[in-house]
């Protein structure tokens, strides 16, 4: 597991990511910002059929206590820590969700970029060939330009993926690590 910490309203939260891309949040750090009590929240109605649900989809524990010298942290999977965020405040919310989000795909990115470079270049490649038969000078330039820039997208594409995948082999061996 990996430990990253953000910063919200000057608060330190940490979010606790898994080997399997799965993402933990301490949810006493969250509480702490709006002077709330994650045992409040826990033990509403509402609250348990939803931990029942996800529990249930999981197979899992949805949340966890970790007793300290001084004090209990809860822990919450990132759905119940959403669902949390939500009944703390709207803002919040978004936040929470979006830093979740960003730790989760982030490293898709680079990948998507280059696909869609990719598939516009296709597409403008294949416009050139169709005007390619009425105009052979200029536009024979043009679609041998088009190829050369397909084939870097092509290539940066291929690069990204490998970047992904070495990105998620060095957060699973930092994961080992710790």
């Amino acid at each position: 597991m990996k430990t990253l910490e953000f910063i919200y309203q000057e608060t330190e939260i940490h979010f606790l990511i898994s080997n399997s891309d799965d993402v933990t949040v301490n949810a006493t750090e969250m509480a702490k910002i709006f002077y709330k009590d994650p045992e409040e929240f826990l033990a509403d109605t509402h609250t348990l059929d939803f931990i029942n649900a996800l529990e249930a989809r999981l197979s899992a524990a949805s949340f966890r206590r970790e007793v300290g010298k001084d004090d209990v942290e809860v822990w919450m999977n990132r759905k119940l820590a959403i669902k949390f965020a939500s009944w703390l405040d709207p803002e919040f919310e978004l936040w929470i969700y979006d830093t979740i989000e960003k730790l989760r795909f982030s490293h898709y990115d680079n990948h998507l970029r280059a696909l869609n470079a990719q598939q516009a270049e296709k597409l403008r490649f294949n416009s050139l060939c169709k005007k390619a038969a009425s105009d052979q000078n200029e536009l024979a330039l043009q679609i041998i330009e088009s190829h050369r820039r397909l084939k870097k997208f092509t290539n940066d594409k291929r690069n990204a993926i490998v970047h992904q995948e070495r990105e998620i082999r060095n957060l699973f061996d930092q994961f080992d690590d710790v």
